[in-house]
This record gives C-alpha cells, structure tokens and sequence, in this order.
C-alpha cells in the first residue's frame, strides 16, 4: 500500500507541474508584449494625382516609467514599410510625427510620441499604404495605449474633400 500512496504521489506531482514544465512561463510574457492591428488600406489614393492618403498613429505611454516600443507596419502585399516618410513639409500646420516605423522609440512615462505617413500624391508611393501593423513592446514593463486613423482626400478640389475617415482600433481601445 505505501509503495502504490508513493506512485500516486509522484504521479499527482508531475501533472501539477506538467503546465509549468512545458509552458515555461516567459513564452506567454512575450506574446502579451506584441499586438498587431489592421489599417482599412482601400482608400483613395494616386501617386501623381489630386489624391492623397494620412495615416496617423498614437502611441501613449500610461505608466509611470519610460517603455520602449517599435511600430511596424506592412503595406498590401504583406511587405514591410521602410519608407522614412515624415512630416516636415506640413510640420508647421502643428502635426508631430516622432515615430519612424522599424526603429525603436522610447515613450517617457505618461506621454505620447505619434507617427503620421503621408501616401500619394503628397507622399510616399500609394503601393506602401500600410494596411495592417505590429506594435511591440521592449520593455519588461510598462503600459501602452495605441490608436489613429487613415484618411483618404481628394486635394482637386479647393479646401480639400475628405472622401474616407477610418478609425485604426489596437487592442480594442486596450493598454497592452
């Protein structure tokens, strides 16, 4: 009888560590520290044309220590976007665009750096719209909340016409 109680024993010990053993914890900390959304890329855009697309990003800090982030993003055809693409020819009408896409950013605690792209014909190619990005987390801590919107206008017309205005949802609205 105590050799079969030390059988059993072993045996209720191994299936309560099997979840640990085999997980091995750090695997659900790094998924948890990425989270990819999707970008309505179908808007209206022409590279050498009246019509252009803006996509705008936010990323916030909510903690209280500096985190480290990088933001990804992927055109169409599932390729990265490596245009550095900024906003200096508008960065007098008071947009910000501090995120460049595949470079690490350290957002200060409590703060919001934001990336702004421009598509078409008062930017970059209309094929790099992105349509879907990644957010990724550096840090071991810290809380980031992301969020934007892509435009799509029709500069023909004098003010320009927005035609689509499309929220960009990470997380469902969540810090991650």
């Amino acid at each position: 009888m105590k050799k079969w109680m030390k059988r059993i024993s072993l045996v209720a010990v191994i299936i309560v560590l099997m979840p640990t053993l085999v997980s091995g914890g750090s695997v659900n900390a790094e998924v948890s520290r990425v989270t990819y959304f999707t970008i309505q890329s179908n808007t209206v855009c022409v590279d050498q044309g009246g019509s252009a697309t803006s996509v705008y990003l936010n990323l916030t800090n909510t903690s209280n220590i500096p985190t480290e982030v990088t933001l990804f993003l992927y055109n169409d055809a599932g390729a990265l976007i490596t245009d550095k693409q900024s906003a200096a020819s508008i960065s007098n009408s008071g947009y910000k665009s501090q995120i460049t896409p595949g470079d690490t950013t350290t957002l200060s605690a409590k703060s919001t750096e934001h990336y702004l792209g421009l598509f078409g014909s008062i930017g970059a190619s209309c094929a790099n719209r992105p349509a879907f990005g990644k957010i990724v987390i550096n840090s071991d801590s810290g809380l980031v909340l992301a969020g934007g919107e892509i435009k799509g206008q029709s500069n023909v017309a004098s003010p320009s016409v927005v035609l689509t205005n499309t929220p960009i949802i990470v997380n469902s609205g969540q810090p991650f």
